[in-house]
C-alpha cells in the first residue's frame, strides 16, 4: 500500500478531490500553514500572501508560525496534549493548569 503525503497533492488536486467530495462554497484558496507568517496566509493556488482578515473565526489570534510556537518544548508538550484529546471540562490536567496560568 502506497500511503500519499500531503505534500504529494498539488494545490489543483486538492481543490479536485474536495470538490468531489464535499461542497467546496468557501474561498478558492488552498491554504499552506507552513509558508504563511504572521497575519499572512500562502495560497499555493495562486502562490500569493493575503493578509488574513479571516483569521479562522478567531482561533489563530497570534498569526501563523509564531516563532515561540516552534520552540521544541513547547512542541512535545503540545503533541501529548493533541493526542490524547481531553476534552470533558470535569477532568484536568497538568497541562490545563499550565495553559490557564500562562494565559
Amino acid at each position: 500500500m502506497v500511503v500519499r503525503l500531503p505534500s504529494d497533492i498539488s494545490p489543483q488536486q486538492t481543490w479536485d478531490i474536495l470538490k468531489s467530495h464535499i461542497l467546496v462554497d468557501g474561498f478558492h484558496v488552498v491554504c499552506d500553514p507552513q509558508a504563511s507568517h504572521g497575519a499572512y496566509m500562502h495560497d499555493t493556488m495562486s502562490g500569493e500572501d493575503y493578509l488574513d482578515f479571516y483569521a479562522y473565526f478567531a482561533t489563530q489570534p497570534i498569526g501563523y508560525n509564531h516563532p515561540r510556537l516552534r520552540d521544541p518544548d513547547f512542541q512535545s508538550r503540545l503533541l501529548i496534549t493533541a493526542t490524547t484529546k481531553v476534552a470533558n471540562s470535569d477532568v484536568y490536567t497538568k497541562y490545563y493548569a499550565d495553559f490557564v496560568r500562562t494565559l
